[in-house]
């Protein structure tokens, strides 16, 4: 077997004298010294081991951040709403400006084949509907505020926060349930005749249509993507939370309503 290749180098030795009148002489020797060896580099590059983590990197803010900007999400979609209706629809179609109370306090007909018109359901019918919604809104935001339990969240793998009366409103989810509670109350006001104005109507068309957009929103993200993710972290306390009869009724009564408007 071979040896193991060796290098020289010159090493300083300091100086002997012997005397003070002695001229200092300078030796060197020769030492061998052993090449280090290289690293070893991988071919396989490694990856990063996949996670089951989603809140891994979860960022805390504060919940008026958060009602910010959830409400900075509606104000942009009703300010593209009534863009939409002023300036995208031609001038032989209904326009924003030609809605009046009537036009939301009236329940859709249908021409037969016979050329006689079908009313969907009465208009009291309509109205007491109206009604029931908002009442069921207001009454469940009213519990949800003055609940002294409080909403526990878990915003990070370690770490949960617990948001108590107003704060709680602050998720998109409130903000939609309310958004909807806003246009019942709005549409049910268009039928009595010393509440109704035009200019109601025209909110109550642009929260209808913001309303359908944003609870189809929650309906999926929550039944979709929140809770199982929420399974696949193991937790089981947010997925109780989640289906316990107040969220359940936040996150699935509101397509229902709007489905039944």
């Amino acid at each position: 077997m071979a040896a193991p290749a060796t290098t020289t180098t010159d090493a300083f030795v300091p100086p002997s004298i012997s005397s003070d009148t002695d001229t200092p002489t300078v030796t060197t020797t020769r030492r061998l010294v052993k090449p280090k060896s290289k690293p070893q580099i991988a071919l396989v590059p490694q990856t990063m081991p996949r996670t089951n983590k989603p809140l891994l990197n979860a960022v805390i803010i504060d919940p008026r951040i958060g009602f910010v900007l959830s409400l900075c999400v509606i104000l942009l979609l009703t300010s593209l709403t009534v863009w939409c209706h002023h300036f995208w629809l031609s001038k032989e179609s209904f326009q924003f400006w030609n809605m009046t109370a009537t036009h939301v306090a009236t329940p859709r007909t249908w021409e037969t084949y016979d050329g006689s018109k079908a009313t969907s359901v009465p208009p009291m019918a309509l109205f007491l509907y109206r009604l029931f919604c908002a009442s069921v809104v207001l009454w469940t935001t009213a519990i949800i505020v003055s609940s002294p339990e409080g909403l526990s969240i878990k915003v990070t793998l370690d770490q949960q926060v617990t948001v108590y009366g107003l704060k709680r409103l602050s998720t998109f989810s409130m903000i939609s349930w309310n958004f909807e509670g806003v246009y019942f109350v709005c549409a049910a006001f268009c039928h009595l005749r010393y509440l109704a104005s035009p200019m109601l109507a025209r909110v109550a068309w642009v929260f209808f249509e913001i309303s359908c957009t944003i609870s189809l929103l929650v309906f999926v993200i929550v039944r979709a993507v929140l809770i199982p993710a929420a399974r696949r972290a193991n937790l089981v306390k947010t997925v109780k939370q989640l289906n316990s009869w107040l969220p359940w009724t936040v996150h699935n009564v509101n397509v229902t309503m709007m489905i039944g408007e």
